[in-house]
């Protein structure tokens, strides 16, 4: 689609660098609260951990780059002789567990440095190292030129 509409590439990406701008700002200048202290820490409400539940589901849902790397990615893996469907759904929960495994270890290893990374300095200049970035990409995307 946009091989075919300069326009509609234009728009993409000049609301991408906008995007990326606004993200951008607003993590240099947001203030940070004081850190909870690990013993004021509580353990989730049902209700809270259903709400980001459905957010973290609603935003794979709608995340155009899972289908696409699905269709366009695994089919190469496919052997001519089984079940397209059944082999398809094997693939992704291989790519699921490895998802989750990853997740896992991330979750292991960033544990010791839990306490550091909520401290509100370090916060403060991960989201302002963060929104340069931020800003950094959205003028490269937005001074980029179709070739």
């Amino acid at each position: 689609m946009f091989a075919v509409s300069n326009l509609a590439y234009q728009i993409v990406r000049i609301l991408g660098a906008i995007y990326l701008f606004y993200l951008g700002i607003r993590l240099l200048f947001q203030r940070e609260k004081p850190a909870l202290q690990d013993s004021t820490w509580e353990t989730p409400s049902a209700r809270g951990s259903l709400r980001w539940f459905i957010r973290g589901l609603l935003t794979n849902l709608l995340n155009p780059k899972v289908g696409v790397f699905y269709v366009t990615f695994l089919p190469q893996f496919i052997p001519s002789h089984v079940n397209v469907i059944g082999f398809s759904v094997l693939l992704a929960l291989i790519h699921d567990v490895e998802g989750v495994l990853w997740f896992a270890a991330l979750i292991f290893v960033t544990q010791p440095i839990a306490r550091w990374l909520r401290h509100p300095r370090t916060t403060t200049v991960l989201n302002r190292i963060t929104g340069g970035v931020f800003i950094f990409f959205g003028a490269r995307l937005a001074l980029e030129r179709k070739s």
